[in-house]
């Protein structure tokens, strides 16, 4: 385990002793460092004092807790550098939105989903990120490269699926309820992103982010609906 801070928050970060594990503490921690310096000028303070993250299989946020993905660095297989960091910064992300403002996740999952997924992959991930230079101290590059790709993705959806993925977003049904042609997650992690980017469009950025960052003012520690 190391311990460090993070934008006044202490940070536990637990990650197994095997194969990779000094590229994978270097990562992982210059990534959760990047991420609270995105999150805490974006939206406001994390509502905890403490925040620990855990290397496992699979992604998944929880209370002050998250599991990231850094099942590549174990046994001395090939590392995602890209993969880690996308899962680091999607599920710490979820410490504003989902555990700080509460939502239905079974109902409106597009609100913790879509917002969290949105920042991470359109915003934070594109900056010239600190931990992509620590990338470079253990041979990978390009990260960089990888996000703009992703990004411009999003960028280049037309009018019509802005209008689906507003459609889709405001669907008072549960997530495993798929709009026609498509499928599990498709409102939250697809028609989300695009709806808040057109959204970001037409308001405007600082109009927009204000408006996200009074959101999590407001509703920090409550409940939020559509």
């Amino acid at each position: 385990m190391e311990t460090f801070e993070a934008q006044g928050t202490t940070v536990r970060n637990f990650y197994l002793k095997a194969g990779k594990e000094e590229a994978y503490r270097a990562v992982s921690k210059q990534t959760v460092l990047d991420a609270f310096d995105f999150y805490t000028k974006l939206l406001g303070q994390y509502s905890r004092d403490e925040f620990t993250m855990v290397q496992g299989v699979a992604g998944m946020e929880h209370s002050g807790l998250a599991f990231v993905d850094g099942l590549s660095y174990l046994n001395n297989q090939n590392d995602d550098m890209n993969g880690l960091q996308r899962n680091i910064a999607h599920e710490l992300g979820h410490s504003w939105f989902y555990d700080s403002v509460r939502n239905n996740e079974f109902r409106e999952g597009w609100i913790d989903e879509g917002i969290t997924s949105y920042l991470a992959s359109d915003e934070l991930l594109y900056q010239d990120l600190e931990s992509y230079k620590t990338e470079k101290q253990y041979g990978a590059d390009g990260s960089r490269e990888y996000y703009t790709k992703a990004r411009n993705e999003v960028r280049s959806k037309s009018e019509a699926d802005f209008l689906k993925g507003l459609d889709h977003c405001y669907l008072n049904e549960p997530w495993d309820v798929f709009p026609e042609g498509s499928n599990a997650g498709s409102k939250e992690y697809s028609y989300a992103p695009i709806f808040l980017h057109h959204t970001k469009e037409i308001m405007g950025e600082e109009a927009f982010y204000g408006f996200l960052s009074e959101v999590y003012r407001t509703y920090t520690n409550k409940v939020v609906h559509s």
